[in-house]
């Protein structure tokens, strides 16, 4: 361990000791590796949107459309700040037990719409355990395992988001691993306390409380076509399910994506189709039937949605690329 001169002269008159001073120094390194491992990333996202005429009151139902006078995640016929990002990150490095952590901190208008409370998209740590080729594990709070656009307007080639995106969940609280077969292969798996973006387990008020034990389940499957397919090398397909209490019934989402390269090397094309059922409310779950129908507590009627949506990007420049949903 090496000294200063000053710390030395300290240490000569008895006003530190080298213990202490090295005990100090290696807190200090550990705090420089830590935070040197760490990165910090973010974005403000701004816009100015204008639509046409008086009759734009009775907007589409999808989410971040809202009309003027709609609300917070009101954008029609306005400037806007929509969100703004900070992101610390650790990533996990290369070794069998490697760790790392992710803070995601979410401010404006599309914060408030996403409904997770506190100003945090996602706050999760990680953890790789040497099982196979190994398998990555979130526990925190962590973005829906399904879905082909993203919450964070910057992931998104459109600006709006589309009926798919709108009757999936955004966020859970719970635990999920990852396990990647090969190159071409790779499986989620995952348990959290609610479907609804949530940091904790929450009921809405005036409606019984969830049995503790009662969890939300998802899985998914990632396929990636392998370089010996000529111009589609590089696609994908995703199928991924969730199943689980949304803080009013009981809903099931079914998702499929895919995304296709084509002949001409500027072009993809890409497909999505989303199913979302909510049951009507089987009190069962809450181990307490006959004390909340005799409470009055309403039950959730049956409903359910489907969207199928198509998408495309060409890109013309590096710089310049042209986008379409349908």
């Amino acid at each position: 361990m090496k000294f200063n001169k000053w710390t030395l002269g300290l240490a000569a008159v008895g006003a530190v000791s080298l213990t202490s001073a090295a005990r100090a120094d290696d807190v200090t390194n550990s705090l420089m590796t830590l935070v040197g491992s760490t990165t910090i990333s973010g974005y403000v996202d701004t816009s100015a949107n204008w639509t046409p005429g008086t009759g734009n009151v009775q907007s589409p139902g999808y989410s971040y459309n809202t009309a003027f006078g709609g609300g917070n995640t009101s954008k029609a016929d306005r400037f806007s700040v929509n969100s703004v990002d900070i992101t610390l990150a650790k990533a996990e490095d290369e070794t069998e037990w490697a760790s790392g952590y992710d803070v995601d901190v979410f401010l404006g208008p599309d914060a408030a719409a996403l409904g997770t409370g506190f100003n945090l998209k996602q706050a999760y740590v990680t953890l790789r355990t040497p099982v196979g080729n190994g398998i990555d594990w979130k526990l925190g709070v962590w973005d829906t395992i399904i879905g082909y656009e993203a919450t964070e307007d910057p992931n998104n080639p459109n600006f709006t988001r589309s009926y798919g995106y709108t009757i999936e969940p955004t966020t859970h609280t719970g635990l999920n691993g990852t396990y990647k077969v090969n190159d071409e292969i790779s499986v989620i798996l995952g348990v959290a306390d609610t479907l609804n973006p949530s940091l904790i387990n929450s009921t809405p008020s005036g409606e019984p409380a969830a049995a503790e034990s009662y969890k939300t389940y998802m899985g998914a499957l990632s396929l990636t076509a392998p370089t010996n397919w000529g111009f589609a090398s590089g696609s994908t397909a995703y199928a991924g399910f969730i199943n689980g209490w949304n803080g009013g019934g009981v809903q099931q989402n079914l998702y499929f994506g895919t995304t296709l390269n084509t002949p001409m090397t500027e072009l993809k094309v890409g497909l999505s189709y989303d199913y979302a059922d909510v049951k009507q409310q089987n009190y069962n779950v809450f181990g307490t039937s006959t004390a909340a129908i005799s409470a009055g507590y309403p039950s959730v009627p049956s409903s359910w949605g489907q969207a199928l949506d198509l998408y495309s990007t060409y890109q013309a420049t590096d710089k310049l690329n042209f986008n379409s949903r349908v």
